[in-house]
């Protein structure tokens, strides 16, 4: 290695590629652009823009210990040509370098202005430790879908983490089912320990994990079974996040459904329509949208029973004041048309509500009209009057036609 004073200057040695090293040279140059080291080294190559990354034509062979053969192989290598190739070709692989880092900087989502420090510091981390896992898969698909983005603030958090747990799991190549199953299983070793913790953060981001994992429990019954095993009391925890949790794992099981899962319908049916009356209003929402997702994979004779219950819980949501609630609660209406053939009761249910639908398809909120419009079709054709359908309704674009499925 080269006897030289820039070694002793703490970062002025950048690299060292080969025969040359890579000079720091705001630290190596003074403001004239005189160099510091008081040695005599080839600085023909040197000289251009007073920036920080410079290559130096220096060989490191270290001039105070060449003897004899060393020296002559040194002199024929200025004398082929050799150092002018070596150094172009080392150039050339530092502009690779430089560009690739470009193009990773570019496909990496920025952090937005405003964050705070820590949670940007806690999301860099996580970006680099899965970097250095080798999960560049997994890194590259959140970028594309500005799943860091999610963890910014505390609304969005808990889709981040759902949304990367889906992309964890989703990243595991198929071919490995077991395997993947038993890191899925380790996984949720690993968070089991946060629901006892008393700070609310640990045990709601623990139940994002669990909720999420019942998507990807593939064939194994038992660990499914552990799943709704711990997220069960979450959905009576004190915290409405913890609660929301407990409400979309159960709607969850709606990917993962089953003829296995059959006798825990009515309790699945039972849990979710309570928590519609929640108070908290993330809540509500939460057990409406996973009350959908049920219904559609459970049968005729486990809602059957509950059929009016589930309307006369849901009616006062119908003229909610929150647009989101509104609009959940009228596409659930549309959902139990399926269930109420032949019901007296439910035409009934029908008919009370006909006043709101009608007002409501005109709602001050687009997306809660366009919900209401495609409500009433379903209703129509439960009622199977045709006539209206023909001249008055036509399908929305998010139409989901309930009575077909």
């Amino acid at each position: 290695i080269c006897q030289s004073e820039f070694y002793k200057i703490k970062d002025a040695v950048i690299d060292m590629k080969g025969s040359f090293v890579v000079l720091n040279k705001k630290l190596i140059w003074d403001n004239n652009e005189d160099y510091y080291a008081d040695t005599d080294h080839p600085m023909s190559n040197a000289m251009g823009p007073y920036d920080e990354k410079t290559i130096i034509c220096i060989p490191c062979y270290g001039y105070g210990d060449l003897m004899g053969d060393d020296i002559d192989d040194a002199m024929d290598m200025l004398k082929d040509g050799d150092i002018e190739q070596e150094l172009q070709n080392v150039l050339d692989e530092i502009k690779k370098e430089d560009n690739d880092g470009d193009d990773e900087k570019e496909s990496v989502m920025k952090i937005s202005a405003g964050v705070g420090f820590a949670v940007a510091d806690v999301i860099t981390a996580i970006r680099n430790f899965l970097k250095a896992s080798d999960e560049r898969l997994l890194v590259t698909n959140m970028n594309e879908d500005n799943t860091w983005k999610k963890f910014e603030n505390n609304k969005n958090y808990e889709f981040g983490v759902a949304e990367f747990v889906d992309k964890w799991a989703t990243t595991r190549g198929e071919e490995k089912a077991k395997a993947n199953i038993a890191k899925r299983k380790l996984l949720f070793d690993a968070v089991m320990p946060y629901f006892k913790k008393h700070f609310v953060g640990h045990r709601n981001s623990a139940a994002v994990v669990v909720a999420e994992m019942i998507r990807h429990t593939g064939n194994d019954k038992s660990f499914l079974d552990h799943l709704v095993r711990e997220l069960l009391p979450r959905i009576s925890d004190g915290e409405p996040r913890v609660r929301r949790q407990g409400l979309v794992g159960l709607g969850n099981l709606s990917d993962v459904w089953s003829d296995e899962l059959i006798p825990t319908a009515p309790a699945i049916l039972s849990s979710l329509t309570s928590a519609v009356e929640d108070k908290i209003e993330i809540v509500c929402i939460s057990a409406i949208k996973s009350l959908i997702k049920i219904l559609k994979v459970i049968d005729i004779n486990t809602v059957t029973p509950s059929l009016i219950n589930i309307c006369f819980r849901t009616r006062p949501f119908l003229d909610s004041e929150n647009a989101e609630v509104r609009q959940e609660a009228f596409k659930l209406f549309g959902k139990l048309c399926k269930f109420g053939k032949d019901n007296y009761n439910f035409v009934e249910q029908v008919h009370k509500n006909m006043t709101c639908f009608i007002c409501h398809i005109n709602d001050v909120n687009e997306d809660v009209s366009k919900e209401v419009y495609n409500t009433l079709l379903i209703v129509f054709k439960y009622l199977e009057d045709d006539l209206v359908i023909e001249n008055v309704l036509t399908p929305q674009d998010n139409f989901e036609d309930s009575c077909e499925e």
